[in-house]
C-alpha cells in the first residue's frame, strides 16, 4: 500500500549501466537529492530515528562487510599488472568472475593499484578493431589475426581503469553492510575490495553477494519485497535493443556507446529471444584468435555462448506486477545479473538490474528519516 504515491520519484537518470567507465553516477545522485537529500550510513545511526522499515536497517547495521565478503576457496583471485591481456580475459573465464583486483608486484607488500573486468577489456577489444579498420578494409582473416596479437602484447596494467576517481573504494571488515550498499548502489561500482585489520585483501564483495544475502533474509523483510516491480525506484528508460542478424562487434559497440551492460535481443517481431553482455565477451577468452569472433552475427555468437561457457541458458523475464520478492529469487536462482521486464505480447519494455535492486533498498531503508517523502 506504500508505494503506489512513490512514482515520482523514478529517477530518469539512467542509472542503468552497471559500469563505471559507464557511469553517470555522479548526475544521478545530483538528480537525486534534488529530490531528497542524499542518505547517507551515518544517517541510519542517528539515536531517534524512525524507520519505515527497522528490519532492514537492523540489517544492514549489524551485518559486517566480512560477513558478506566472498574469496574462491579462501583466496581471492588477483592478476599481476605485468600479465597480458590475453592471460587476464583467461583467469576472469576460467574462475567465471567479472573482475580482479590487479596488484603491483614490485611493492611490499604487493599493493592492489586497481580492479579489471569485462568492461575494460570490451574498450580494449572495440579500439583494437578501431584500429585495424584504420589500415584499410578488413577483407582477410589474415589483418584481423595479426591484430588479434595486441591481446598478447598489451598489459593489464595499461587497460586497468585509471578514469574513476579513488578506484577502489575498500571497505574494512568490520565496516557495517549499510556502507558497502551506499558505494554499490549509489557510487555504481560493481564490486568492493574487504580489507583486514592490516589492511591487507581479505575479500571482495559483488553486487550479486548482497543481493543473495537479502534474498537468503527475505522473511524478515516482509512487506517490502511485496511491491511490485512497477513501484520499485528504477528509471524506467527506453531498452536498447539488438538484432539477431547483425554483428556481435555491432552489438558491443552498442553497449558502450549507450553506456549499458547488456542489450536486450529481439527477434523481428520485436520478442525478447535473448540478451547480449559485457560478460559474453568470455566467449572469446581462450581464442587467441580473438577478434574473428566479433564478426559473428549475435545470434551465431549467442549460440556459441550457450555451448562453450556456464552462462544461463535462457532469457530471464518477469512483468510489471511481479514482486519485487519474486525478481530477487530469479536472479538467484538463474545466477543472472538481470531481470527484463516483458509485456504480453513478449516484448522486453524495462529492465532490473543489480544495482537497480541495492539502490531500492538503499532508498527504502532511509524512508521516514525525512528524506523521502
Amino acid at each position: 500500500e506504500m508505494s503506489h504515491h512513490h512514482h515520482h520519484h523514478r529517477h530518469h537518470s539512467g542509472h542503468h549501466h552497471d559500469h563505471k567507465h559507464y557511469s553517470d553516477y555522479e548526475n544521478k545522485s545530483e538528480e537525486v537529492s534534488q529530490q531528497f537529500r542524499r542518505p547517507s550510513t551515518s544517517d541510519f545511526l542517528a539515536p531517534d530515528a524512525k524507520f519505515r522499515f527497522p528490519e532492514l536497517v537492523k540489517l544492514l547495521l549489524n551485518t559486517s562487510a566480512s560477513a558478506v565478503a566472498s574469496a574462491h576457496n579462501g583466496e581471492v583471485i588477483t592478476i599481476k599488472d605485468s600479465e597480458t591481456v590475453a592471460h587476464c580475459l583467461d583467469v576472469l573465464s576460467k574462475n567465471n568472475i567479472s573482475s580482479a583486483p590487479v596488484i603491483d608486484v614490485h611493492q611490499n607488500p604487493p599493493r592492489i593499484i586497481g580492479m579489471v573486468d569485462y568492461a575494460d577489456i570490451v574498450e580494449f577489444a572495440v579500439q583494437v578493431v578501431e584500429d585495424t579498420r584504420q589500415l584499410g578494409p578488413v577483407t582477410d582473416y589474415q589483418t584481423i589475426l595479426e591484430q588479434s596479437e595486441r591481446f598478447i602484447t598489451t598489459k593489464v596494467i595499461d587497460i586497468v581503469d585509471s578514469s574513476r576517481i579513488d578506484p577502489l573504494r575498500p571497505v574494512m571488515g568490520k565496516d557495517p553492510l549499510a556502507k558497502v550498499i551506499e558505494l554499490l548502489g549509489l557510487n555504481g561500482l560493481h564490486r568492493i575490495v574487504v580489507l583486514n585489520d592490516e589492511h591487507m585483501l581479505d575479500g571482495i564483495i559483488t553486487q550479486s553477494a548482497v543481493i543473495s544475502f537479502f534474498a537468503n533474509h527475505h522473511q524478515i523483510l516482509g512487506s517490502l519485497l511485496n511491491n511490485t516491480v512497477e513501484a520499485l525506484m528504477i528509471p524506467n528508460l527506453p531498452v536498447v535493443t539488438a538484432r539477431l542478424n547483425e554483428s556481435a562487434l555491432h552489438a558491443f559497440k552498442r553497449l558502450r556507446s549507450n553506456k549499458v551492460s547488456a542489450l536486450a535481443v529481439v527477434n523481428s517481431v520485436g520478442e525478447l529471444v535473448g540478451n547480449i553482455s559485457l560478460r559474453d565477451l568470455r566467449l572469446i577468452a581462450p581464442e587467441v584468435s580473438i577478434l574473428p569472433r566479433l564478426y559473428l552475427s549475435v545470434s551465431e555468437f549467442l549460440s556459441r555462448v550457450k555451448r562453450e561457457t556456464s552462462a544461463p541458458q535462457h532469457t530471464v523475464v518477469c512483468t510489471k506486477d511481479d514482486t519485487f520478492l519474486t525478481v530477487l529469487q530469479k536472479i538467484c536462482a538463474n545466477r543472472v545479473h538481470r531481470v527484463w521486464i516483458v509485456d504480453s505480447a513478449r516484448r522486453p519494455v524495462g529492465v532490473v538490474s543489480l544495482p537497480d535492486c541495492l539502490w531500492d533498498f538503499f532508498v527504502r531503508a532511509s524512508e521516514s528519516l525525512g528524506f523521502v517523502d
